[in-house]
């Protein structure tokens, strides 16, 4: 993953970490955001003569026969006691507002790295971890579980499918049922097993009822499986259905004929081929599917 992706990465929790704060305040009630603003500077008034010598009595006459100074100076009671009033709501809500802007703060760094650089995990489960609860897009609402994906730390192939399956879903791993034990009876033709490889996805969250996924979900996803590849440090990633690669060129205008045509992804050789949920619904497609797996066995010279 490049500095601007794990910057991306991070930021995208972030934003989630704050939607999630402002969920749960909404519900408390909250429905305005106060800003404070800086006091403006007090207009300098112009000098005037002091009360005192205002007062000032003339030479010529007694001074016991003026009134009191205190009495003619002091400003009235009740405005003195609003004033004052008025200065300490002002402190507290000042107060109020400064404990607000904290618990943002402590809100949005409670998942931040120690360091002020986003840190760059060296191993899968270690990004696994940083994934943690994901709620980076929709998905999260409607799936069972995150299939993060599972296999060899650093395998000779990844495969990477679009969205899990439902089964996938239901057990957060990937090659779950039917069509999991149709790859792993083409991962034995190619006289390897799952642990051997790297299975994976897009995006890491099925959504209800099945569809392609979204480009926003995907551009939210395409980080993980960045650094995932990054690394996982294949030699060859396999792509599993049109939708897939779709999402992983989506400057590229790709059509079928694109399948069974090396491409290339973050610098690694890149195969298309067909999903096995496709291969289950058309049978006939499986001939072509081999003929594909047949290329990424000869260029990793696999006997």
């Amino acid at each position: 993953m490049s500095g601007v992706q794990s910057d991306e990465m991070l930021l995208q929790e972030l934003a989630g970490d704050l939607a999630a704060w402002l969920r749960r305040q909404s519900e408390l009630g909250l429905t305005t955001l106060a800003r404070r603003e800086a006091p403006r500077p007090a207009a300098a008034r112009p000098s005037a003569p002091s009360e005192r010598q205002q007062a000032a009595p003339p030479q010529s006459q007694p001074a016991q026969s003026q009134p009191p100074l205190a009495a003619s100076s002091r400003s009235p009671a009740p405005p003195v006691a609003s004033a004052a009033s008025s200065a300490t709501s002002n402190e507290a809500i000042g107060r109020r507002m400064e404990e607000f802007a904290q618990s943002v703060s402590q809100t949005l760094s409670s998942n931040r790295a120690p360091d002020a650089a986003p840190q760059r995990a060296t191993t899968l489960a270690a990004l696994r971890a940083q994934l943690g609860d994901c709620h980076r897009c929709p998905l999260c609402d409607d799936r069972t579980n995150l299939v993060f994906g599972e296999g060899a730390e650093h395998p000779r192939i990844m495969f990477v499918g679009d969205m899990p399956t439902a089964d996938e879903d239901r057990t957060g791993r990937p090659l779950a049922g039917a069509e999991g034990e149709l790859l792993t009876k083409m991962l034995q033709a190619m006289k390897l097993t799952p642990e051997q490889v790297y299975l994976t996805s897009v995006v890491k969250c099925r959504s209800n009822p099945a569809r392609r996924p979204h480009p926003e979900e995907v551009r939210r996803c395409r980080p993980v499986l960045a650094a995932q590849i990054r690394i996982a440090q294949p030699e060859v990633i396999v792509v599993l259905g049109g939708a897939a690669l779709a999402a992983l060129k989506p400057d590229e205008t790709l059509t079928a004929e694109d399948r069974g045509k090396w491409m290339e992804l973050h610098g690694v050789p890149m195969m298309p081929t067909f999903h096995p949920t496709l291969l289950l619904q058309k049978p006939e497609l499986k001939k072509a599917a081999w003929q594909d797996l047949q290329q990424v066995m000869k260029r990793l010279a696999l006997s």
